[in-house]
């Protein structure tokens, strides 16, 4: 999947077959992230910006809300000085939550005031992309297989999702789980999350010690390392100390995989559309 055509024909509703011819090497795209203390996972965002480079002959550059830089706001104005007639600011978040909502609307706000003349386009967020559920189902069985006799049937998977204040962005662990009992085979399926919601890891491994399994598996449904991958495994390892009996493992976050690079180039297509029709 490319974008490196000079002039990119953009299909995105293809039951319509609307189309929109857009010069692409006039739009900029500003990768919008949360940042991190933890330099790995900057490090893994930068790689998916790499990726997304590599498919993409325009103008990319990533900005951060927090913790690391450039912020998003100053990868707008780069942009811009690099010569960017259109604009379309893509944050690379799963959930929509206050950071979706509020905060990157109200730095792309201040950025149509500085630029007036420039169309700002605000993609989606990655939400549940098949390629995102592909892949997180993807890490599962990785993790899976390469435990010693660990299988499907026997083993409580729980889904761990970040956790909002925004009950609307939390509803996406549901949906998740509802997915993966209809997909997937696992004895049972819990889910949790990390903070601000319930219920929480620890009050979800509480549980897990009422179900005959032998295998438990953990499953982060987080883009990259960082901080909470740090607590998580840091549960993990108390939980298996605690509970000899217990196999208790952990996946992979998503990370810089091409699937998520051609769920952005979706977003990405998306957002051109909604330029071309404006």
């Amino acid at each position: 999947m490319s974008l490196s055509d000079r002039s990119f024909l953009c299909q995105c509703n293809r039951e319509r077959e609307d189309e929109v011819l857009i010069n692409i090497n006039q739009i900029g795209i500003v990768l919008a992230g949360h940042g991190s203390r933890n330099d790995e996972a900057i490090s893994q965002f930068q790689t998916l910006a790499a990726l997304l480079s590599d498919s993409h002959k325009g103008i990319i550059k990533s900005g951060y809300l927090e913790f690391a830089s450039p912020a998003i706001g100053e990868a707008i104005d780069t942009v811009v000085q690099d010569g960017a007639e259109t604009i379309i600011v893509v944050p690379v978040m799963l959930n929509a939550a206050h950071h979706v909502k509020q905060d990157i609307p109200d730095i792309i706000q201040a950025a149509k005031k500085r630029y007036p003349a420039i169309p700002i386009q605000y993609a989606r967020h990655l939400d549940l992309h098949p390629n995102v559920i592909t892949l997180y189902k993807n890490k599962i069985a990785q993790a899976l297989s390469e435990a010693p006799n660990a299988h499907e049937k026997e083993t409580l998977l729980i889904i761990l999702g970040r956790g909002s204040s925004d009950i609307s962005a939390n509803k996406d662990i549901l949906i998740l789980k509802q997915h993966l009992q209809e997909e997937l085979s696992f004895g049972t399926i819990l889910h949790g999350y990390t903070s601000a919601a319930s219920p929480l890891l620890s009050d979800v491994l509480d549980n897990a010690r009422t179900f005959p399994c032998g295998t438990i598996l953990i499953a982060p449904y987080l883009l990259f390392k960082g901080v909470l991958m740090e607590k998580i495994e840091s549960a993990r390892r108390l939980f298996q100390k605690e509970n000899t009996d217990r196999h208790v493992l952990s996946t992979q976050t998503l990370g810089p995989d091409q699937l998520i690079r051609d769920a952005l180039l979706d977003r990405i297509r998306e957002a051109i559309h909604a330029l071309g029709h404006n």
